[in-house]
């Protein structure tokens, strides 16, 4: 029904969807009057960016989980969309442009191969401690505002280039 739902939320969907100005408008349409709207959504907007990078060799890391590019969208197309349906855009943010995305993947590597190395075997103090080092580290990073690989990635936002970008809204 028409302003049943207090939050909609649509996270790695719009990328799959032919027509997106329709579920905007879904969207928009279930939301009550002040609820609030979350898209998450890949980017078209990717010159330069780890995906950028690893297409121009060759890698297609979108087929595999059924991306269709021609289906991404810009951000300024999203909050256009959103603002000419009753959603005033509270946020728009980008997010994963090079470096997070590029330390993301060495962590996964490094987990990879420690876990066929059976490092992450209890029977060590030395790994349990090593372990401990890891999980307090990622915990003390995932506090900070701004982490130095955001920063680093300030230089990619400003151009608008980015993997993938969240709008949060709230309908008028």
């Amino acid at each position: 029904r028409d302003e049943s739902f207090d939050y909609v939320l649509s996270f790695d969907t719009l990328e799959h969807v032919q027509g997106q100005s329709k579920a905007l408008f879904e969207m928009a349409r279930v939301l009550k009057p002040k609820g609030m709207l979350l898209v998450y959504t890949i980017n078209k907007s990717q010159r330069y960016t780890w995906n950028f990078w690893l297409d121009k060799l060759g890698i297609d890391i979108y087929e595999r989980v059924g991306h269709n590019p021609n289906l991404f969208l810009y951000p300024s197309w999203v909050r256009k969309e959103l603002e000419e349906i009753g959603i005033e855009v509270e946020r728009l943010e980008l997010f994963n442009s090079f470096f997070t995305l590029a330390a993301d993947e060495a962590i996964m590597v490094l987990l990879f191969g420690l876990s066929r190395l059976n490092f992450f075997n209890p029977s060590s103090r030395f790994k349990v401690a090593v372990g401990r080092v890891f999980l307090n580290l990622a915990d003390f990073l995932s506090r900070l505002s701004l982490s130095p690989l955001e920063a680093l990635e300030i230089p990619w936002k400003r151009c608008g280039y980015s993997n993938s970008f969240f709008i949060l809204g709230r309908k008028i």
